[in-house]
């Protein structure tokens, strides 16, 4: 029971829900994970059991299943306590929220080996082509703008990922129709045509297999080695005591964590088993 306290909390804080019944689940269902040293892959693929709860007292989880309307769940991706924690005009602070928790890095994070000029102040970074998203000729939004800093560096990425999350209403409920507002007068609903152009699919990364689905973004997600290493790295700075990867930039470089990545992976990325190895190796002991 003191284990799954600890995990609970550690939780609560890591995915940035908690102290209320709907965000605790969030928290309930990651801690149960860990603490049945399950797989961390469920923590993005689990189609049920993820809405349930966590009795402090007893150290007990009692799971639950969702029912905020999602045709097929895809674990946190589709919680009701991300999806209204984060609920901001086009989806864009999910998709922020997926990234920097689960990825462990902040927008732009897919970088060109040499940067395009699009006749701003600075260059275009990002993999996508520069069009993927749309300008004022076709859309409502002008993703292409390069007055001043360059949006698509970001967009490119995060336009290709947040029609998924656009979908649930501001308490976390799924809708037939897009359901996030956009920063246009009058606040109008978000459609397809703001994020990309027509032929553009959706996809976690570029050149990634296309993601029309949460459960298949879910499935991308775990197969993309940065999701591991993020694991890991968030396991090692609650093992040192160092601040939170992203916002406190503790970033842990993949050279101190290696074996205990590919030990991860090879042990079907059980994360109670990897917390083992990150508090008893040589660095926890001698720290």
């Amino acid at each position: 029971p003191a284990f799954a306290r600890v995990a609970y909390a550690w939780w609560q804080d890591t995915l940035k829900l908690g102290d209320d019944p709907l965000f605790d689940q969030a928290a309930a269902f990651a801690a149960q994970v860990t603490f049945e040293n399950r797989s961390y892959s469920e923590l993005l693929t689990a189609t049920s059991g993820h809405c349930g709860s966590f009795d402090q007292t007893e150290g007990a989880f009692v799971a639950a299943d969702c029912t905020n309307g999602v045709p097929e769940h895809a674990g946190l991706l589709t919680h009701p306590a991300a999806m209204k924690q984060y609920f901001s005009n086009l989806a864009f602070r999910r998709v922020k929220w997926v990234q920097e928790t689960f990825a462990c890095t902040q927008f732009p994070v897919e970088n060109a080996a040499e940067p395009t000029d699009v006749g701003g102040l600075a260059p275009y970074t990002g993999l996508y082509p520069f069009d993927s998203v749309p300008g004022l000729d076709t859309g409502r939004i002008d993703f292409r703008d390069t007055s001043a800093v360059i949006c698509a560096n970001c967009h490119s990425t995060m336009n290709h990922i947040a029609p998924l999350f656009a979908y649930f209403d501001e308490d976390g409920q799924y809708t037939a129709e897009m359901s996030v507002p956009t920063p246009l007068e009058g606040s109008p609903l978000a459609q397809l045509s703001d994020y990309l152009i027509d032929g553009e699919s959706l996809a976690w990364r570029y050149g990634g297999a296309a993601t029309p689905t949460l459960p298949a973004l879910g499935a991308e997600m775990v197969a993309d080695p940065a999701i591991a290493e993020c694991a890991i790295a968030r396991a090692w700075n609650w093992a040192l005591g160092k601040g939170d990867v992203v916002e406190a930039l503790r970033e842990v470089p993949t050279e101190i964590i290696a074996d205990q990545i590919t030990a991860f992976a090879a042990n079907e990325y059980k994360f109670k088993d990897a917390l083992f190895a990150v508090f008893t190796s040589e660095d926890f002991v001698r720290f």
